[in-house]
């Protein structure tokens, strides 16, 4: 079944454009849209690429391989699969570590990745063989959604987590300075990019 057809799920797409617009919604919730909104717009302020992807919530963790959410290259396509409850820093913190695995997808070579493992102390980017924490792509995850933050936040315990390991480690994936000290704040939107079960285009 694809994730389209299932209307228990909420979906914005992301298209790659100089301003990271959304370019369609089905089912969004307003708080849904302006998470979207916010994620897109702290890229933008480190100077980064939105990546192009489609999100989509649900509750349901069976999208998420049992996780809180997944991001899938072939279909570039993330889920976030919180609870209803979550809170809207751990949703923020979620979308961002799933949009920083479709960035490093998209921008970094092997070359790039093998670097990043050798600094985070890693035995691989992503191999099954290793455990969450030693995968080099769950730490460049959390160290770009740290740098992204529009605060200060606590990183998941991978690898070296001091603030001049992760600025060093966000500098070496992105090439810029991290914008969580507040020196960027965020604009919250005032109005949702689309009305729910509306395709914009």
């Amino acid at each position: 079944m694809g994730v389209r057809m299932c209307r228990a799920l909420a979906v914005a797409t992301i298209a790659l454009t100089p301003i990271g617009a959304i370019h369609g919604s089905e089912q969004l919730t307003t708080s849904q849209a302006e998470l979207v909104v916010w994620a897109t717009a702290r890229f933008r302020a480190a100077g980064l690429d939105v990546p192009p992807v489609t999100v989509a919530f649900t509750p349901d963790h069976r999208y998420c391989a049992g996780f809180v959410g997944l991001y899938r290259p072939a279909t570039q396509t993330l889920n976030i699969c919180a609870d209803e409850g979550a809170s809207d820093l751990v949703l923020r913190e979620l979308l961002l570590h799933e949009m920083a695995h479709a960035w490093t997808d998209l921008h970094l070579t092997t070359e790039a990745r093998t670097s990043f493992a050798r600094l985070r102390g890693t035995p691989s980017w992503d191999s099954a063989r290793d455990a969450w924490v030693e995968r080099a792509s769950e730490h460049a995850a959390e160290v770009i959604s740290w740098g992204l933050m529009d605060i200060e936040t606590v990183v998941m315990p991978v690898g070296d987590t001091s603030p001049n390991a992760l600025e060093r480690a966000f500098r070496l994936l992105t090439g810029v300075d991290p914008v969580n000290d507040g020196s960027v704040p965020s604009q919250q939107p005032t109005h949702p990019p689309a009305v729910p079960t509306v395709r914009l285009s």
